[in-house]
């Protein structure tokens, strides 16, 4: 993949206007482009912005017609960005050659706190550092059970257990834990300790940037890294993927550090401490998501493979791989083990044996409504709409023309095959997850292919170089001089229109999704307000419940200790007499109900004794 401005440095561009004196004229070039966007934008309207409510033949071509629209957009802000770089281009040159000549320490930390910054403000303003997703508030129960020292919680007495059963959250015996893997709660640990959980993955946000520019670096560039840590601090897929308590996040990092290490190994083979990282990378990718791990660890190593120099590979190399691996396979053993009483047997399947790939009527949570349950082809190609779309969407933030500008990325990368083995880590992921019976897309996040990203990054950049190419063989057909700084110019003033225009209607939309409606948050909020108006302390509170487990009781669930030993125990409002059997439990704690209405402000009502 060529590398953006890698084809022709400053001095060729000033051979370049000395080569070209008799150019057209910028301003009737730039009129004529101008026209050429209007069009463009015209024939946008024309077209259907949204995909239909459909199913098969028609979602597809609906998808597509939408597509052709953002890029039809698109295209009018670049052809508006070409026009304006026949008028003035030297300023967003140099401030190019400001980029590529700072220091890559100092730009690597700004866009880092940037971008761990965006994900920090939306976690706690937007989500209020809350758990909202029933699976962060299993993560976090599991994590504060590890900050205890303790793989699990005991579980509370039988007749007690209704008031604190919430989905994820396993009642096994004399054990309550977290059904998910081991990787995601601890790393939540520190967090708990520090009392601000959400913390923890705005701050992996940044490092993901850092991440994406070293992945860039190695399969392309130096210059490809540092666009795609540009592009990646501002995409809005990293920001709200990052401002959640999921276990992706994580996942992502150890992805990149797996992918950077493994490519640097084959092409370093006697380097062992390449072949080490990638090693203890992978070992803990398998406990954050082990299907994800596969899907991203086997394409990208026999990619590097193809690239690297492994008839140079020695039997010491994999010697110092099998120690993580080793290490890790046992410690995903043990742990099952541990919780489950089987070391094949983990917790996800403990919880539910249809939660699996594959195809069938019963796939799916044993207590889901019947029409939600069941995957079939159908299902697979909705899901597979459903995460194309969020990823064309928010992944850079400029519509849904972002997936032609990867398939150029492909092309453009071919030859040296950062192309291919990009494209086949995306594909390896969205072809693993086409068997699995739910989406995962949510609040626009195409959550089960985020492990991917980087590799998405890498080919829009190249797809960037493929369009300065065009733009550059575009300006020289017509005899203008200084093409190539030209078509870089255009190129950073449609990136700046992209963003504008098409990013703040993706941020709004993730925004309006990150709301206080979002899962339970109105209850959430409510209850923390309550108790930042009226601290309880030697408490138990009862919080009214639907059934179900997106329910006002996830505020409670997601504050509660997993001893039950915390200032305030949470536990859900099952009626007057009932509530009794858990009063006379805590006897020694006041008893209290959470009261949401009109009436009046979020507050408690003391209850009589039982």
């Amino acid at each position: 993949m060529a590398d953006v401005n890698a084809e022709t440095g400053y001095a060729a561009t000033a051979r370049t206007d000395r080569a070209n004196p008799d150019g057209v004229s910028g301003w009737f070039g730039a009129g004529v482009l101008a026209l050429l966007a209007v069009a463009m934008w015209g024939g946008s309207l024309l077209l259907s912005a949204r995909p239909p409510f459909a199913t098969g033949f028609l979602l597809w071509r609906g998808f597509a017609e939408s597509v052709l629209h953002d890029t039809l957009q698109a295209g009018a802000i670049l052809a508006v960005g070409a026009g304006l770089a026949l008028l003035v281009y030297r300023p967003l040159v140099a401030m190019e050659r400001r980029i590529w000549t700072m220091d890559r320490r100092v730009l690597l930390a700004v866009l880092a706190v940037a971008a761990a910054a965006q994900s920090v403000y939306l976690s706690y303003f937007g989500l209020g550092g809350s758990p909202h997703i029933p699976d962060e508030v299993a993560m976090l129960f599991q994590a504060k059970n590890f900050a205890r020292g303790q793989l699990y919680a005991p579980a509370p007495p039988i007749e007690l257990r209704p008031f604190f059963e919430y989905e994820y959250i396993i009642l096994d015996g004399p054990k309550w834990y977290g059904k998910y893997f081991l990787g995601p709660s601890l790393l939540l640990v520190p967090g708990v300790w520090l009392g601000a959980p959400w913390v923890i993955n705005p701050l992996l946000g940044g490092l993901a940037v850092w991440l994406f520019y070293a992945l860039g670096r190695e399969l392309v560039g130096e210059k490809t890294g540092r666009i795609a840590a540009i592009l990646a601090a501002v995409s809005p897929f990293r920001t709200g993927l990052y401002a959640v308590m999921m276990a992706h996040g994580g996942c992502l990092v150890l992805a990149m550090v797996f992918a950077v290490c493994v490519v640097r190994a084959l092409r370093e083979p006697s380097r062992y401490r390449y072949w080490l990282t990638a090693a203890a990378a992978f070992g803990m990718m398998v406990h954050f998501r082990p299907v994800t791990a596969l899907a991203i660890g086997i394409p990208t190593t026999v990619g590097a493979v193809l690239l690297g120099r492994w008839r140079e590979v020695r039997p010491g190399a994999l010697l110092v791989a099998a120690g993580p691996l080793a290490v890790g396979a046992a410690l995903f053993l043990g742990y099952n083990y541990a919780l489950t009483g089987d070391a094949l047997v983990t917790p996800f399947e403990h919880w539910s044996k249809h939660d699996r790939m594959g195809f069938g009527e019963n796939l799916g949570m044993e207590y889901w409504p019947e029409y939600d349950r069941g995957h079939d082809l159908a299902n697979a190609f909705k899901n597979l709409y459903m995460n194309l779309d969020a990823v064309a969407l928010n992944l850079l933030g400029w519509g849904r023309g972002t997936l032609l500008l990867m398939a150029a990325g492909v092309v453009a990368g071919a030859r040296r095959g950062a192309g291919w083995i990009s494209l086949a880590a995306i594909a390896s992921v969205a072809f693993v997850y086409f068997f699995y019976h739910f989406s995962g897309a949510l609040a626009g996040q195409s959550r089960y292919w985020s492990e991917a990203m980087g590799f998405m990054m890498v080919l829009a950049v190249g797809g960037l170089t493929a369009l300065r190419r065009w733009l550059g063989g575009g300006y020289r057909r017509f005899a203008w001089r200084s093409a190539d700084a030209r078509a870089r110019a255009a190129l950073w003033m449609a990136g700046l229109g992209w963003m504008v225009y098409c990013g703040a209607g993706a941020y709004r939309e993730m925004l309006s999704e990150f709301s206080p409606a979002f899962l339970g948050w109105n209850e959430s909020r409510a209850l923390i307000k309550a108790l930042e108006t009226n601290p309880l302390h030697n408490a138990i509170v009862f919080i009214p419940t639907q059934s179900g487990p997106m329910d006002d009781y996830a505020a409670g669930a997601g504050l509660n200790s997993p001893n039950l030993d915390g200032p305030v125990v949470f536990a859900r409002d099952l009626g007057e007499a009932r509530n009794r059997i858990a009063q006379r439990h805590f006897a020694g704690r006041e008893a209290y109900r959470f009261v949401n209405d009109r009436a009046g402000p979020p507050r408690f009502e003391r209850l009589a004794p039982p």
